[in-house]
């Protein structure tokens, strides 16, 4: 089972937000010009960033631990 967290606070509560690029950085590739940047909203302490992934309940509870400083 894979676990989404955000990377600073480490809640489960994420909205997907998606962030299309700045065309004027990529002016000649139309390939960059349509990527769309994939992050997440944290509903707890509403950092926009890549959300981690867990495989286990114990991988979360330590990285839990390690941020709380427990």
């Amino acid at each position: 089972m894979k676990i989404k967290v955000c990377s600073k606070c480490g809640s489960r509560r994420l909205a997907l937000v998606q962030l299309s690029s700045e065309r004027e950085t990529y002016p000649n590739s139309d390939f960059i010009d349509n990527t769309i940047a994939v992050k997440y909203l944290c509903g707890d302490c509403s950092n926009i960033d890549e959300a981690l992934v867990f495989n286990s309940e114990e991988e979360l509870k330590r990285f839990l631990k390690m941020i709380n400083g427990r």
